[in-house]
């Protein structure tokens, strides 16, 4: 073997070839925001959190009266996580960025 086929094979030694993938992590702290499971920590520049799961965010929705008239209106959404919570969680091919992608309910 050549000195550049060794060294290939000691380089891919180092890689991680354990992907998280899509898991459940738990909500321990919300200001900051941060996420934990088992031996997993994600916070700050780690996670991307989904719009739809932060407080303060407004979606406009369409109401449809007892007539048929269709009335639109902004919700405004508080207090959409708390520790404790469960969400649903995608990390990056390299296991450094976390994706929030929703809130985990378990029946």
């Amino acid at each position: 073997m050549s000195a550049i086929t060794d060294l290939a094979k000691e380089l891919n030694k180092n890689k991680n070839t354990h992907k998280i993938g899509v898991q459940v992590m738990h909500v321990v702290a919300v200001s900051p925001f941060k996420i934990e499971a088992d031996r997993i920590h994600a916070e700050g520049k780690n996670l991307v959190i989904a719009a739809h799961l932060l407080k303060g965010y407004e979606r406009r929705i369409a109401l449809r009266t007892a007539d048929g008239t269709v009335v639109y209106t902004e919700v405004l959404q508080e207090d959409v996580l708390r520790v404790g919570d469960d969400v649903i969680v995608m990390a990056s091919d390299n296991n450094q960025v976390f994706y929030v992608i929703d809130k985990a309910v378990r029946q």
